[in-house]
């Protein structure tokens, strides 16, 4: 596979791993809003809930999700030039959007 292949392969895994991030993120921020919106709960009950939310294997995953990214965007530029990756990977944006 050429430089250039390795480097449009980098960019598609990249919108598809940037997708799996944004859902997660967005399923992670679903389960603690409805905490904090709480009334009926006192500030140590909702800290304690957040805690165990943030202890919870999701946020670790987005975390390394996020770390993953940031290799392969470093990983796409290496092969690609940036007049190219740069308008490749905004169809992140648009795959994330719908």
């Amino acid at each position: 596979m050429t430089s250039r292949g390795e480097g449009l392969a980098f960019i598609v895994l990249l919108i598809v791993m940037s997708f799996i991030f944004q859902l997660q993120l967005k399923i992670f921020a679903d389960q603690v809003a409805p905490v904090l919106s709480r009334p009926d709960l006192g500030l140590g009950e909702k800290l304690g809930e957040l805690s165990r939310a943030a202890l919870a294997w999701r946020p670790l995953f987005i975390a390394v999700l996020a770390g993953a990214l940031f290799v392969l965007w470093f990983l796409a530029l290496t092969r690609l030039d940036l007049s190219i990756a740069l308008p490749v990977a905004s169809v992140a944006l648009v795959v994330n959007a719908l």
